[in-house]
């Protein structure tokens, strides 16, 4: 049984006690290498003969920090069935039987779910890319931006200039239906806004401010509020930001670390604006991006 999954060592040092602890002994230049592959959350190398400890290190990295440890053994003539995954032929065929005894409506399932997901084997590939928790992140889908109505953004300047019209509404049904997806398989689901709360440090720019050269105009208290149709749930986490980014000098990436979040299906916001801020300091942290183009603004 592993431990539970523990942060990173803070340290060069730390890293060599941990190691030492389960019985391995690094020297330094193998330690900081180690560290700085786990900091910058990138990918380590190892070459040497056979025996001298590679796959040791691997193993007791993985036990010391309570993650998954998948090895794949590479030699001449591997293939993509051994390497990735193959399908479960005896299990499909029991399916096919089953349902040749049913009903036409279990034929009709047996068509559509032989090549699913539960027929396959995974193999150590598959298992590396399944492992990698992803999450949903909602970026800036705040009332503000749909002030007006399905209208273009140009004939809302006057009464709504910081509204996203006609391009922030066609963005909410393909949204609804990604929120709905992540609910069903359990994928955490984050949501950004901007700093609206009371008592909290800090202060953005507001539509009368000089420095932003914007005509002052009327607003609403629930202006950061997230649109109701894509109102997050209580097991959701919001994220308060001050800046363009949703990443600057808020939690979430310890959030997301702390949950062992590898990867970040992305939507909402404007692409020149905040979204890419977001999505461009999710990509430095070492987070692999998915855009969902329906689900953005623009």
């Amino acid at each position: 049984m592993q431990p539970a999954m523990s942060s990173s060592p803070s340290s060069v040092d730390a890293l060599q006690a941990l190691l030492a602890d389960q019985g391995y002994l690094a020297d330094r230049r193998l330690a900081t290498a180690l560290f700085l592959s786990l900091q910058l959350r990138r990918p380590l190398f190892l070459e040497g003969e056979a025996g001298v400890g590679k796959t040791e290190l691997a193993k007791v990295l993985a036990h010391s920090l309570g993650a998954p440890l998948i090895r794949l053994q590479c030699y001449e003539g591997l293939d993509v069935a051994q390497a990735a995954y193959e399908w479960n032929v005896g299990r499909q065929l029991l399916h096919i039987r089953l349902a040749e005894a049913g009903t036409a409506a279990d034929r009709a399932d047996a068509g559509r779910s032989i090549y699913s997901r539960e027929m396959l084997m995974e193999r150590p590939l598959l298992a590396a890319l399944s492992s990698a928790q992803p999450a949903v992140l909602l970026i800036d889908f705040y009332n503000e931006c749909f002030r007006g109505g399905a209208k273009s953004p140009y004939d809302l300047l006057d009464t709504h200039p910081s509204s996203c019209g006609v391009f922030a509404h066609n963005t909410v049904a393909p949204t609804k239906k990604l929120i709905a997806l992540a609910r069903r398989v359990g994928l955490p689901i984050f949501y950004s806004t901007n700093e609206s709360r009371p008592n909290t440090s800090g202060r953005r720019a507001s539509a009368g401010d000089t420095v932003t050269h914007r005509r002052a105009t009327k607003k609403y208290a629930d202006d950061y509020e997230i649109y109701p149709e894509l109102a997050p749930q209580p097991e959701d986490i919001v994220i308060h930001k001050q800046r363009a980014s949703c990443f600057y000098g808020t939690p979430l990436l310890l959030q997301l670390n702390a949950m062992g979040i590898k990867s970040l299906i992305v939507g909402g916001g404007t692409a020149s604006g905040c979204f890419r801020a977001g999505v461009v300091d999710a990509q430095s942290a070492g987070f692999h991006v998915t855009a969902v183009e329906e689900c953005i603004f623009d």
